[in-house]
């Protein structure tokens, strides 16, 4: 499945997030994200994050963007 907006691309992640039982606390420890963005993620409402925040997130998370 080809990733054909910010929309999708942050479902990706909110559903990586989910999949993985990422504790939000820990997260952000680990980003520099605060909880309160990290939960904009879980909302689905990526046209508040930054880019930066968004592929702070995905790397983390490990997520190939080349491969989805």
């Amino acid at each position: 499945m080809a990733i054909e907006n910010a929309a999708e691309l942050v479902k990706l992640l909110a559903d990586e997030f989910n999949r993985r039982g990422t504790k939000p606390d820990e997260f952000a420890e680990l980003t520099g994200i605060s909880e309160e963005r990290l939960e904009l993620l879980r909302k689905g409402a990526w046209n508040k994050l930054t880019l930066r925040e968004i592929a702070i997130i995905s790397e983390t998370l490990h997520v190939d963007l080349w491969r989805q």
